[in-house]
């Protein structure tokens, strides 16, 4: 079976069993008037973002997190996520699909922030940013590398 029928089957199509809700990982957020998925709260706000059940790639995919970077100039405060190379084709296919929707990271019940796909990811990694004057990304990575060994 080639890969994209696989990665489609894989993350198209609802999970049968699936037997954790809200796992960790990158998810599709669902943009709807009313969410009939799973509704989690944005870090550092008061909104609420509507994602599919399931990841479309799981944390226990993800490779690496590189270092917390800080930005003054532009206000922001980031880091990257490299995937495992299975993940880096799921990535780029997912990314190719889903090209003018959003990608939702979640870690731990919660939407660390909401990414719009700008076109196809081929490098296998994302960021993850946040305003300067709030503090949670320091506390992701703490977790990232602490809780799950990236």
């Amino acid at each position: 079976m080639n890969t994209i029928i696989k990665v489609l089957l894989l993350s198209l199509i609802p999970t049968l069993g699936y037997a954790q809700k809200n796992a960790n990982g990158l998810y599709l957020e669902v943009e709807e008037e009313r969410c009939y998925y799973s509704e989690l709260k944005l870090a550092n706000t008061k909104i609420n973002v509507c994602v599919l059940d399931h990841p479309l790639i799981g944390i226990e995919e993800f490779k690496e997190v590189g270092p917390l970077e800080e930005n003054a100039l532009l206000g922001i405060r980031k880091f990257s996520i490299t995937m495992s190379d299975e993940a880096k084709k799921k990535l780029a296919i997912m990314s190719k699909i889903y090209t003018g929707k959003n990608f939702a990271f979640v870690l731990d019940d919660e939407v660390v922030c909401v990414m719009e796909v700008i076109g196809e990811i081929t490098s296998g990694k994302f960021t993850v940013t946040e305003k300067i004057e709030h503090s949670s990304l320091k506390e992701v990575v703490k977790k990232l590398h602490e809780d799950h060994g990236l």
